[in-house]
């Protein structure tokens, strides 16, 4: 069962690096503001 922790918590990191690379590609082409309404805190 520890195996499925494991490749759980492999599989999220890379889902994790994934969604930061298109947030990064998404400002860069002016789809997304640079400061984000949560971010205000």
């Amino acid at each position: 069962m520890e195996a499925f922790g494991i490749m759980g918590f492999i599989f999220g990191l890379g889902a994790l690096g994934k969604i930061i690379m298109l947030e990064k590609q998404l400002k860069e082409l002016g789809v997304l503001k640079e400061k984000a309404e949560s971010e205000k805190n």
